[in-house]
């Protein structure tokens, strides 16, 4: 199947352009497997949503001293350039892409204004807040791309480049801030796909070249997410409870501890109320480390008066547990929440290699 997969409105850059006009098996092939990548990476952004909506903060603290980070915006930024990539792929940069292309720069535009707001530029902070909320109206309410491309991509060149500088000034004052840091090279890597896409604007090159910067550039987009999404998973997610081996007493003494699962079922609940299998979440004994793969992945499990655990299959009452107590040395295993990643990302090759012989 050729891309892009829709007839819409589009409005291509050089690159696109080039990548379609080639028509080119192998950089067609490429790019579903960037799309897929790139689908699979806001499957993992949306779940990690949902396990720390709670946690994430959208403030920066201590800035001139050793800056937190705004995991909120990090997680949302991702999700909009992850939609991005796989919409722009899709649709060769149609209305649908222009749009979460708009909302990212957005998300980046308040990134700078953190940051500016924290440090008390209060009216360079003001110019950037009217000025973003200018532009996004202006892309919502045009309907033709090709009128609202040109303002949304010439202002998030301008705003991601500004962001990468005042956060790496910022870093080089905090070499210890390795949070800080990662977040720098996240940017960096978005930084290395837009001088790509400078580039193919400005250079009189061979059209296959054109495409293949294209391509080099969004993959540059997913090394960024990914790095993002490791930088989540450390601080709201391994801080809760590590993955692999340990003993019983650590697991239950973890923030994020959840089911213990035996052969007979479920042995320990810490919470109440909660996912029966979840990585990083839920500990197994040694033999029954299948569970986790093979058992149903939508139970819910209930902890009823502390001494009987029920699970349930979606509203279906499934078995009851008498609670069980291991000894506190031990061992238990805990899967990490990139486990289930590396079999999402062999299905999604899967799916590319299908789609492109479509």
């Amino acid at each position: 199947m050729r891309l892009p997969v829709v007839d819409v409105e589009r409005c291509p850059d050089r690159g696109l352009e080039s990548l379609h006009d080639l028509e080119y098996s192998g950089l067609d092939l490429y790019a579903w497997f960037i799309i897929m990548i790139s689908c699979e990476q806001l499957f993992t952004l949306t779940i990690t949503l949902f396990r720390t909506y709670n946690k994430l903060s959208w403030s920066l603290k201590n800035t001139l001293v050793y800056c937190s980070i705004p995991t909120g915006l990090v997680l949302f930024w991702s999700l909009f350039t992850s939609s991005s990539v796989a919409l722009v792929g899709l649709t060769l940069r149609g209305n649908v892409s222009v749009i979460t292309k708009t909302l990212h720069v957005f998300t980046e535009a308040y990134f700078l204004v953190l940051l500016l707001f924290s440090i008390r530029l209060f009216s360079i902070a003001s110019i950037i807040v009217i000025l973003i909320t200018f532009i996004t109206i202006w892309v919502f309410s045009i309907s033709n791309c090709v009128d609202s491309v040109t303002v949304a991509v010439s202002l998030g060149v301008i705003l991601d480049f500004a962001n990468f500088i005042f956060y790496l000034v910022l870093a080089s004052t905090q070499c210890g801030n390795w949070k800080l840091w990662n977040l720098v090279h996240g940017f960096a890597w978005h930084i290395a796909y837009l001088s790509l896409f400078v580039i193919i604007h400005t250079w009189d090159v061979a059209p296959w070249i054109l495409a293949w910067l294209r391509l080099m550039g969004a993959v540059f987009n997913i090394v960024s997410v990914e790095i993002f999404i490791r930088l989540l998973k450390h601080i709201h997610i391994d801080s809760q409870l590590r993955s692999g081996w340990m003993t019983f007493e650590e697991f239950v003494k973890s923030p994020g501890a959840g089911t213990l699962w035996g052969s007979s079922g479920p042995l320990l609940t810490i919470n109440s109320y909660i996912s029966g299998h979840q990585a990083q979440g839920s500990a197994y004994t040694e033999s029954n480390l299948y569970k986790y793969w093979f058992d149903f992945k939508n139970l819910i499990v209930v902890e009823n008066m502390g001494s009987v655990i029920n699970t349930y299959i979606c509203f279906f009452k499934r078995s009851s547990n008498v609670k069980t107590t291991p000894e506190d040395n031990s061992e238990v295993y805990v899967y990490d929440f990139n486990s289930p990643r590396y079999v999402r990302l062999l299905i999604s090759g899967g799916f590319a290699l299908l789609l492109f012989y479509i």
